[in-house]
């Protein structure tokens, strides 16, 4: 299956726009990502991810200070982990405001919220007036792969794939949020529970083996 590829990104808005899902780049991996608050490309978004229940969706900003317009109850000292971590690899579990789509959320109405630190994404970010729905789509492990052959493990057409060359070997994003007063690590990535506590001073519970576990339970795709 022959894709549009390239770094244009005018072209990659353009697709976003007109409700196409685009396969772009992060830090680690290549993602699927959609405009967040069109519930048309949110409904071609979930068809596609559901392909890769494994993979939890999370939701792009292009700063921190933009996740306000799409969460709420935002813990104070979160922005004190964003001045060290974002951009970057560490995402946070919040509430979700209304217009986010319970595709993305898990029971509670919670949104992984992050922003991502590879230029290509954005520079993308930084010229569109909407966040992204993404989802990883799952490759070989410790293997660097081209956008091309992400695209194509999605087996399905996509509007266009941003290149942002070979992906890099590594781990997830680290996403954390607040359990009643505990700060709590969901899923386990580059940004270790002790660089977190370092900068938080104050400890953070583990709770991995949920999310990895029942990840379709735990978000809002069927």
């Amino acid at each position: 299956m022959k894709y549009s590829s390239g770094t244009d990104v005018l072209r990659a808005i353009a697709s976003l726009c007109e409700r196409d899902v685009v396969v772009i780049p992060t830090e680690t991996s290549y993602v699927l990502a959609c405009n967040a608050l069109d519930e048309e490309a949110v409904a071609n978004f979930s068809e596609l991810t559901a392909l890769f229940p494994e993979s939890i969706p999370e939701l792009f900003v292009p700063n921190f200070d933009s996740a306000s317009k799409y969460a709420r109850n935002i813990p104070e000292v979160y922005g004190q982990l964003a001045r060290r971590f974002s951009p970057g690899q560490l995402g946070y579990l919040l509430k979700g405001r209304y217009m986010i789509s319970d595709t993305i959320t898990d029971p509670e109405g919670r949104v992984a919220v992050r922003v991502p630190a590879h230029p290509l994404t954005l520079q993308l970010l930084g010229r569109i007036g909407f966040p992204l729905a993404v989802a990883t789509i799952p490759m070989e492990l410790g293997v660097s792969h081209t956008a091309i052959e992400a695209a194509e493990m999605v087996g399905a057409s996509v509007g266009y794939v941003l290149d942002g060359g070979a992906s890099a070997v590594g781990k997830p994003a680290t996403i954390i949020g607040l359990d009643g007063e505990e700060h709590v690590i969901y899923r386990t990535g580059s940004v270790s529970r002790e660089s977190i506590e370092g900068e938080l001073c104050m400890p953070v519970v583990m709770n991995i083996i949920p999310m990895i576990a029942e990840p379709v339970r735990l978000f809002g795709r069927s």
